[in-house]
């Protein structure tokens, strides 16, 4: 049977791919930013599409809402390269302070430190969700902070935090072999970088 898949793109076009083969494009017409991160920034396995006289759910309010901590938050920092003054980062996205992107940059744009470090708060906030969302143990502020460090230099989803061994063995309770992990992904274009600090998940 062929295989199918539909692609959503930035710039709003939804294609839907056959065999590798673009057979059709659909124009949203909107926004589409939201949705991608709607999707990937969730722990759900499967989606539903809903007519539109079906009664939205009442949301359960969220459970924690935990945050970085100021550990965790130097570590991040220390790590990431912050840039004051807005850059093209390779691909036409204009990109300032800890890889902060979005409508509200522009070109010739600069922020101070400070400014810099507010949107990284604001940033780190859908991965905080992740994490708490993705993780089905106990875990302590400085294991929970390292996670979001980690999430947020590998990214969610499944291509990311989401489907890593590390997740895998920390929801079954192997802590130790968590940590481990940590290492395998201590590459940059096949080197190794800077060891992140495992002791947090030790």
């Amino acid at each position: 049977m062929p295989k199918r898949s539909l692609e959503i793109f930035g710039d709003g076009r939804v294609y839907e791919i056959k065999d590798d083969l673009a057979i059709k494009v659909t124009e949203t017409n909107g926004p589409i930013k939201a949705l991608i991160d709607a999707l990937k920034f969730s722990v759900a396995k499967t989606y539903h599409i809903h007519l539109s006289d079906k009664q939205p759910p009442d949301v359960a309010e969220r459970r924690g809402s935990k945050h970085i901590n100021q550990e965790g938050f130097k570590l991040l920092t220390a790590f990431e390269g912050c840039q004051l003054t807005a850059y093209d980062d390779g691909g036409g996205v204009w990109t300032i302070g800890y890889g902060h992107t979005g409508d509200d940059v522009f070109p010739e744009m600069t922020i101070s430190q400070k400014q810099a470090e507010d949107l990284l708060i604001g940033d780190l906030e859908k991965f905080e969700s992740y994490v708490e969302d993705a993780v089905e143990v106990q875990l302590n502020d400085n294991q929970f902070s390292a996670l979001v460090c980690f999430c947020f230099n590998v990214g969610p989803g499944t291509d990311g935090f989401g489907g890593s061994t590390l997740l895998k063995l920390l929801n079954d309770g192997d802590y130790q072999g968590a940590a481990n992990q940590f290492p395998v992904w201590n590459k940059v274009n096949g080197e190794p970088w800077r060891l992140a600090d495992t002791q947090a998940l030790g």
